[in-house]
């Protein structure tokens, strides 16, 4: 667990801030990266406790339906990572 905390999550986490940097223009990527990190965390990380729990009560305690769902997040972020912006905008000298 120490591991995982101090080495392999430093480098998931270290290409985000250039990731979403590239995403919105200069004038509004304070506001856009926030909007978005605090949507995702309140429609990906606040429902899914409920919506997990839900789900094993529906399958019984089996946990099938709960594997379907991660699935099904996981195809979305795998969706909209491949949506993303690739190269920042490129502005022109006036």
């Amino acid at each position: 667990m120490v591991l995982a905390v101090g080495v392999i999550f430093p480098i998931l986490y270290a290409p985000e801030s250039l990731l979403f940097a590239r995403q919105f223009p200069a004038q509004i990527r304070y506001s856009g990266i926030s909007v978005s990190v605090q949507m995702a965390g309140v429609l990906g990380g606040g429902f899914a406790p409920m919506i997990a729990t839900q789900l094993l009560t529906m399958g019984d305690g089996n946990p099938h339906y709960v594997i379907v769902y991660l699935i099904g997040m996981a195809l979305i972020a795998l969706i909209c990572t491949a949506l993303m912006k690739r190269d920042p905008p490129r502005h022109r000298a006036l």
